[in-house]
């Protein structure tokens, strides 16, 4: 019977050159595979797998790790991912698959914490500076490739009272008409959140323009007489207090 197998290969620092050795069965074959896990000193890693191997760049410096799952508890293969605490309490995961010796990436998330239950969803909580979501993600066996299971939408129920003036807008849109105006002493809940939207880099020009960012997400606001509308994070963040803002 197959269990489910977590393992940690912590380092304290990627300061200095570290690397760890040890065998697991990857295919429940029997057969035990050498895994070694190297972190370099420029924030690099080296995966090898019984010889073959793979390289890969830690974005951020807090305690990298190897980590084992199995995401499919029918895919007779366990799950392998190189872990690493970034900022605002979320890990960045890259995970791999050894299959007819050769390492395959089979995508890389960021979480909390995550639930693998074997049934090919992972369940990732991730912090959004004062309020938490869960993301759901799927693994394709047979493309051997994580893919987020995409929401319009996410409960936020934070509730906040306006500092500052600011305006509502009727739809997701900078430019669509002002819905309401809101008032310094208003009283407002933040209803729900929009993660999809991107916002342009001035420091980065072409492909790679427009990247994430939080303070470009939009969030449905109600006041406490039910106005409603719609509000960028970035502009109106610095307009509220009694949001508790950690990481």
């Amino acid at each position: 019977m197959k269990k489910n197998l977590i393992l940690f290969i912590l380092f304290s620092t990627i300061s200095s050159f570290s690397d760890t050795t040890f065998t697991v069965d990857l295919n429940f074959d029997g057969k035990s595979e050498k895994v070694s896990f190297s972190v370099t000193e420029t924030n690099n890693y080296i995966l090898e797998i019984n010889g073959d191997r793979v390289y890969g760049e830690l974005i951020c410096s807090y305690d990298p790790a190897i980590e084992i799952f199995d995401i499919n508890r029918n895919d007779n293969r366990r799950d392998l991912a190189v872990s690493v605490w970034c900022e605002g309490d979320n890990k960045v995961y890259n995970f791999y698959q050894y299959s007819e010796g050769k390492i395959d990436s089979i995508g890389t998330l960021s979480a909390g914490y995550l639930e693998i239950n074997g049934n090919s969803v992972i369940r990732g909580s991730k912090w959004m500076g004062f309020y938490a979501i869960m993301l759901d993600y799927e693994f394709d066996f047979r493309k051997k490739k994580i893919q987020l299971k995409t929401k319009e939408f996410y409960d936020v129920n934070q509730k906040a009272k306006v500092t500052s003036e600011f305006s509502l807008r009727t739809y997701r849109d900078d430019n669509s008409s002002v819905a309401h105006t809101l008032k310094p002493g208003d009283e407002i809940t933040l209803v729900k959140s929009d993660v999809s939207p991107q916002c342009p880099d001035e420091n980065i020009s072409g492909e790679y323009a427009y990247i994430y960012d939080i303070f470009c997400d939009w969030f449905l606001i109600k006041t406490k007489d039910g106005r409603k509308g719609w509000c960028r994070l970035r502009d109106f963040k610095d307009k509220v207090e009694g949001l508790i803002w950690a990481g």
